[in-house]
C-alpha cells in the first residue's frame, strides 16, 4: 500500500507544473548543499538495498541533487522500511523530517503528518499549515506454501525418504504472516507480528519461528530514542545494529541499546532467550512420537512391569485411571499398591530403585491391547542445542561493535555470555526415564546422568562486503569456551572427538530479490561447517543440534516472476559432525539431502 501511494505521488509530480510547487516551505528545485549529510544518508540507504533501483555503483554522493530528487529518494526507502535496521531506520526518519513538505505535496504520506490538498486562489504563498494526526498503523504480510522432500543416509546402510530424510515430519506446510508497525510518539515506533502455520500432518506449529497454533505472536516490541542511544525493548530476533550473525538466529524477550560514533555502533542485548519447555501436551495427535506394543496381563496375580508412567512425563493420574479402569492394580517391586496419584509419585521419584507393576488380581486375564507411550514435545517449536539445551532457559549478554570501513566494508565482532536460568528438571527426569529403560528393557536413550550447565561464553566475527554491483559476500567465524571434554556431561564423546567447539561459514549471493518488483532475483550459495558447542540457534538452516554438528552447503535461488509473488527453489546438502567415537554401530553418523519449494505471496 505504502509503495502504491508512492508511485501516485510521483505520477503527481511529473504532471504538475512549478507553479504547484509554491506551496513547499523551501524551494523545491534548490540543490541540497553537501555539507547537510544528506548525501550520505541516501549513500547509506542505497548500500542497504533500501530504496530499489540503486546500487553503490549508481549513486554518486557527490553530485548535486534538488530537494525533490532527496524526497524521492526518501520515498522509495519509506517504502523499505520494515527491512531497515536501528541505524537506517535513523536516517530515514532524519530524510522524512528534513523533505516533509515535498514528500506531501506528492501525496506521500509521512508519519504524523496530513497529506497537502491541491493549491486553491485563497493559499498563501507558504501552503496550507501541517496538522498532526494520530499515530499510523501500517499493515502488511505474506502467505507461504512449502514442500520438502529428500533423502537421509546412515553408516550402517538404512536411509529416510521424503521430509523425514531431514528429520522433520512436516513435507508440506502453509504458513501465513501479518506485520504491523505503528507510530508511539517521540520518535518511538513499535512492532507486532502474528504467525500461524498448518503442516501436512497438521501440526499447527512452525518449528523456525517459536509458534504455537494457527495464529500467535512471534514478535512483540518497541524503539527508539533516548539521549544519542537508540533502544529496542520486548520480545524480538536479529541484530539491532545490522549486522549478519551466525551463532544466535533465536528469539528472546529483553532489550537492546545502540550508540554510533563515526564508524563504529556500538550495541548490547540483554535478554532470556526462547527454549524447548518439553511439556506433554496429553494430546497424543500432537506428540512427537509414540511406541505402541500388545500387552496381556494373566489373571491371578500375574503381573507386567510398565514404562507408561515414565515415559509420558510422569503423567500419574492417566496411569493410575488406565490401571483401575482395566481392573488393575499398580504397585511397585514390594507389593505396595497405588491408591492414589501421590502414591505413583512417590514410587516414581527414584528412578534407580523403584519398579511399577500392573498387577491383576481377578479370574481373566486383562489384554492391554495396543498400548500406546507418547512421549515429549514442546509447547513451542524451538529448535535447541547444547548451548541452549531443553528444559533449562538461558539468560544472554551481549556486547557488539560494528565498523563501517568503506560503504561496502562492514566488521562485526561479537561475544555472548549464557546463563543457566533454571535448574535442568527436564533433564532430570530424562535421566530417571533412561535409568529405568536401561534396568528393564535395556534401552540407553542417551540421558543417563544429570547435566550442570557451564554458562558458557561465544565470540564471533562477521565480514559484509559487497564486492561488486551485484556479489555479496558475507563470512563468519566463531568459537565458544564450551569443548569437548571428559568432564563435560553435554559431550557424548568425553573428548575423543576433539573440541567441538568452532564454527565458520561463507555466503555468495548474486543479485536482489524485492518481492515487489517483477523479475528481481538472487542465487544464494552458503557453505557451512557448525561444530556441536558453537551456536545457540544458527542463522543457517544448517546448524548444531543437541548431541552433534553438522556441515554442508545450501544453493537457494529466488525468483519474483510478478510483483508481490516469489518463488523459492532449495538444495541443502549435510552431514552431521562430532559422533565418530559413538558410532559403533553405524546409526548415529548421516549424511542426506534436502530438497525444499516455497511459493509466497506478499500483501
Amino acid at each position: 500500500m505504502q509503495k502504491k501511494k508512492i508511485m501516485l505521488g510521483l505520477a503527481v509530480f511529473a504532471a504538475l507544473n512549478v507553479g504547484n510547487y509554491a506551496f513547499a516551505s523551501d524551494n523545491p528545485f534548490a540543490t541540497v548543499p553537501q555539507k547537510t549529510g544528506y548525501y550520505q544518508d541516501v549513500a547509506s540507504l542505497v548500500h542497504a538495498g533500501l530504496i530499489d533501483g540503486y546500487t553503490d555503483a549508481d549513486f554518486n554522493a557527490k553530485h548535486p541533487l534538488t530537494r525533490y530528487e532527496m524526497a524521492v529518494f526518501t520515498a522509495k526507502a519509506m517504502s523499505n522500511s520494515q527491512n531497515a535496521d536501528a541505524d537506517n531506520t535513523q536516517r530515514i526518519q532524519k530524510l522524512m523530517k528534513e523533505f516533509q513538505s515535498e514528500l506531501t505535496d506528492m501525496h506521500v504520506r509521512v508519519p504524523g503528518v496530513k497529506a497537502k490538498k491541491a493549491s486553491s486562489s485563497k493559499s498563501s504563498s507558504k501552503g496550507p499549515k501541517i496538522k498532526k494526526t494520530p499515530g499510523n498503523w501500517d499493515v502488511s504480510g505474506l502467505f507461504r506454501f512449502r514442500l520438502d522432500g529428500g533423502r537421509k543416509d546412515y553408516g550402517n546402510g538404512t536411509g529416510k525418504h521424503g521430509a523425514d530424510g531431514f528429520g522433520g515430519q512436516k513435507n508440506k506446510q502453509l504458513l501465513w504472516q501479518m506485520f504491523n508497525q505503528f507510530d508511539i510518539g517521540g520518535g518511538w515506533k513499535g512492532e507486532l507480528d502474528f504467525i500461524g502455520a498448518k503442516d501436512g500432518n497438521g501440526d499447527k506449529r512452525t518449528t523456525g519461528e517459536n509458534t504455537d497454533g494457527y495464529a500467535d505472536v512471534n514478535k512483540m516490541f518497541v524503539t527508539g530514542p533516548i539521549g544519542k542511544t537508540k533502544w529496542r525493548i520486548g520480545r524480538m530476533k536479529n541484530s539491532f545494529i545490522g549486522a549478519k550473525h551466525m551463532v544466535m538466529g533465536q528469539y528472546y524477550e529483553g532489550l537492546d541499546t545502540s550508540y554510533k560514533t563515526g564508524k563504529w555502533t556500538l550495541g548490547a542485548t540483554w535478554g532470556k532467550v526462547d527454549y524447548t519447555n518439553n511439556v506433554f501436551t496429553g494430546d497424543p495427535s500432537a506428540a512427537n512420537s509414540s511406541v505402541a506394543a500388545k500387552a496381556t496381563v494373566k489373571k491371578n496375580g500375574g503381573s507386567l512391569a510398565v514404562n507408561k508412567a515414565f515415559s509420558n512425563n510422569y503423567n500419574a493420574s492417566q496411569v493410575l485411571n488406565t490401571a483401575l479402569a482395566k481392573g488393575l492394580l499398580f504397585t511397585d517391586k514390594t507389593g505396595t499398591t497405588a491408591a492414589t496419584t501421590t502414591d505413583i509419585g512417590k514410587f516414581v521419584k527414584d528412578g534407580s530403585s523403584v519398579k511399577l507393576f500392573y498387577v491383576n488380581k481377578t479370574s481373566k486375564d486383562i489384554d492391554l491391547g495396543n498400548e500406546t507411550t507418547y512421549y515429549y514435545k514442546a509447547e513451542r517449536g524451538v529448535s535447541d542445542s547444547d548451548l541452549n539445551p531443553p528444559g533449562l532457559g538461558v539468560n544472554m549478554t551481549q556486547l557488539e561493535a560494528k565498523y563501517q570501513a568503506r560503504p561496502d566494508l562492514a566488521v562485526d565482532f561479537g561475544w555472548y555470555h549464557l546463563h543457566g536460568n533454571g535448574d535442568m528438571a527436564f533433564n532430570a527426569k530424562q535421566a530417571a526415564i533412561n535409568n529405568y529403560m536401561m534396568t528393564y528393557y535395556g534401552v540407553d536413550t542417551g540421558k543417563s546422568a544429570f547435566q550442570k550447565y557451564p554458562n558458557p561464553d561465544i565470540g564471533e566475527i562477521n565480514v559484509d562486503w559487497q564486492a561488486t554491483k551485484k556479489l555479496n559476500v558475507t563470512a563468519h567465524v566463531a568459537m565458544s569456551n564450551m569443548r569437548g571434554r571428559a568432564d563435560n556431561p553435554f559431550d557424548g564423546s568425553k573428548g575423543k572427538d576433539g573440541d567441538k567447539n568452532k564454527a565458520y561459514a561463507v555466503t555468495f549471493k548474486w543479485g536482489k530479490v524485492q518481492p515487489a518488483k517483477a523479475h528481481s532475483r538472487h542465487f544464494q550459495l552458503d557453505l557451512i561447517h557448525m561444530e556441536q558447542f558453537t551456536g545457540i540457534k544458527s542463522t543457517y538452516d544448517l546448524k548444531n543440534k543437541t548431541g552433534e554438528g553438522q556441515q554442508g552447503f545450501i544453493a537457494d535461488y529466488r525468483y519474483v516472476p510478478v510483483k508481490n509473488v516469489m518463488f523459492d527453489f532449495r538444495w541443502m546438502h549435510y552431514k552431521t559432525l562430532g559422533l565418530n567415537s559413538q558410532d559403533t554401530k553405524g546409526d548415529k553418523n548421516y549424511h542426506g539431502n534436502q530438497y525444499r519449494f516455497q511459493l509466497y505471496y506478499y500483501f
